[in-house]
């Protein structure tokens, strides 16, 4: 997005839709579901009908809300819209699903271990699924950040420094322009740039 638009500055749904029909052309179309409490049978069905081009696929959550999460099954969330989409794209022999992880998957975190727990299979799913189907056009992504400014990470955007904790704005400029480039990425430069200097200090350190 240019910052010369007005409407860029405030990034609300509302806008976002506004911006993808003036500036895009985009039609644009908005499904509420409620991940913790509705069934998964009301997700959109139509979309088994849809060209879609790109899935994203991205549920944040507090780490103090998992525990009433789980009974849920958080990670179904990820296989009922893979089953809606997917086989579309695979009749079509086009796509590219974009799975959010996170870098705290890497290894346990106790006291909120469902979180890490739940971003680790994620992980592993998605790297399956890129060796599944790696014979076809469709392309599996996952995206593994480090710290981003949400609530989620507890930052605010005045306290991020697009060093070691970088703006959400910041962040999806540089992992849309690695869509489906890579299998396996951060998303942006600066988390390479720390995961390559933690993987450097752990070679030292280990006997």
């Amino acid at each position: 997005f240019s910052p010369k638009h007005p409407i860029e500055s405030q990034f609300t749904p509302t806008n976002l839709v506004t911006l993808s029909e003036e500036r895009y052309g985009a039609e644009c179309k908005t499904a509420v579901f409620d991940f913790e409490c509705d069934s998964y049978d009301k997700l959109p069905q139509e979309l088994k009908d849809m060209d879609v081009g790109i899935l994203c696929e991205c549920l944040k959550e507090q780490h103090q809300r998992y525990s009433k999460l789980l009974p849920y099954s958080f990670f179904i969330y990820y296989l009922q819209m893979l089953e809606l989409v997917l086989p579309g794209m695979i009749k079509r022999n086009k796509g590219c699903v974009v799975n959010v992880s996170s870098m705290t998957g890497w290894r346990p975190l106790p006291y909120i271990s469902a979180y890490p727990a739940s971003k680790a299979a994620i992980s592993f799913f998605s790297d399956c699924l890129s060796d599944e189907f790696r014979h076809t056009n469709v392309r599996i992504q996952c995206l593994i950040p480090m710290l981003v400014a949400t609530k989620v990470a507890s930052y605010d955007v005045h306290e991020a420094n697009n060093l070691f904790v970088v703006t959400p704005e910041n962040y999806a400029r540089q992992a849309v322009r690695a869509l489906g480039r890579f299998e396996m990425i951060t998303g942006c430069i600066q988390h390479d740039i720390q995961v390559k200097v933690i993987s450097a200090h752990e070679k030292r350190c280990s006997p």
